[in-house]
């Protein structure tokens, strides 16, 4: 089956959403079991983790972003047989679970058979689905648990509610806070007047798709030093390209390697946090500037009224001098009780360094 690009990208979307959901659970969950009971349900875990890898290569190989055409009978009877192999070890896996009490595991090993089941309704109906409007964007020329240091506020846009949830599940394992918005306009609004260190940007969603995400929020003067990280499905050069030149600081496709993830997300926390220490920095430059400014300005004012004072001083002295020439003048003066007579006498005494009147 022959399909334009915009036809494939939407395929490799809606293949890869639920294996992102299964690989992502599966990981999270040996994550779980590796410090709880390995041997209850760990080997099963990994034989579901394998599968899922297996589908991802196959998926890779049939609908990959250089694939021109789609052969959906191929495609179909190649994963048939892990996501079958998925399906059958997560149902037994989810029975042991309930067995030993583990709730939260037996929740998530049923929210791996919704994806696996979603997946085998795309291979098994062998129909594409429409793809979607997407606007275009105008591109200007222009392994161990996070260190709870490098932590972050970080907002996840998705419109698919189980990306959002496994998303912020892990970073909050990692010690991050997480924010969600289901669409671009969700996000717009919420990032206005909150603290947010990174965005974790889908592309392809229906209200407001990310690249028109991108673009206001680098366009927006208070939010364009926000990180943005696409993390989509859709995975062509092109839309790599594309984002990267509206400001995005990295893309990752989905299925996303977690410690991948985990380091983009270091590294771009890491630059937001020496971004912020710059503002701050020319921020107290600034203050200090305007401080100095104003000090000068004070100095200036006082040797002016100092300036004042010595021609007053000349003024006086001068007089002083012509009241009182000789010593006798001076301690005449010196007895009288008038006190601009007084400051006469005091600054003539200065002026000759004779001892000021008692």
């Amino acid at each position: 089956m022959s399909l334009d690009r915009d036809a494939m990208a939407h395929l490799r979307h809606e293949l890869r959403t639920p294996l992102n959901h299964i690989i992502g659970y599966s990981e999270m969950l040996l994550e779980d079991v590796a410090h709880e009971d390995p041997a209850l349900l760990g080997p099963g875990l990994r034989r579901v983790h394998e599968d899922a890898q297996r589908l991802l290569a196959i998926i890779n190989k049939l609908v990959g972003a250089d694939a021109g055409h789609v052969d959906v009978v191929r495609l179909s009877a190649e994963l048939t047989g892990p996501l079958g192999s998925v399906l059958s070890n997560v149902e037994a896996l989810k029975d042991q679970a309930l067995q030993a009490g583990a709730g939260h595991a037996a929740q998530d090993l049923e929210r791996v058979v919704v994806a696996a089941t979603a997946l085998r309704s795309v291979i098994t109906t062998k129909a594409v689905l429409p793809k979607p409007q997407i606007a275009p964007a105008v591109v200007s020329s222009a392994d161990s648990d996070a260190d709870p240091v490098q932590a972050g506020v970080i907002l996840i846009v998705d419109d698919n509610a189980t990306n959002r949830e496994m998303l912020g599940r892990r970073l909050e394992r990692d010690g991050h806070r997480v924010q969600l918005a289901a669409g671009g306009r969700e996000a717009l609004d919420l990032i206005h007047g909150r603290r947010v260190d990174l965005v974790l940007l889908d592309v392809m969603m229906p209200d407001m798709n990310g690249y028109e995400v991108l673009q206001q929020l680098k366009a927006t003067v208070a939010l364009r030093d926000i990180p943005v990280l696409m993390i989509s499905a859709v995975d062509e050069v092109e839309s790599v390209v594309r984002c990267i030149e509206l400001g995005a600081e990295d893309y990752l496709p989905k299925p996303f390697d977690p410690v991948l993830l985990r380091a983009r997300i270091g590294a771009c926390l890491e630059k937001k946090r020496l971004r912020d220490r710059e503002a701050q920095h020319l921020r107290s430059l600034a203050e200090w500037s305007r401080t100095l400014e104003q000090r000068v300005a004070d100095q200036v004012a006082l040797v002016e009224r100092l300036g004042d004072t010595n021609r007053l001083v000349r003024f006086v002295a001068m007089t002083a001098l012509a009241h009182y020439p000789t010593s006798e003048w001076f301690e005449r003066a010196a007895a009288k009780s008038n006190p601009q007579i007084r400051l006469r006498a005091l600054v003539a005494s200065l002026i000759r360094r004779e001892p000021p009147p008692r």
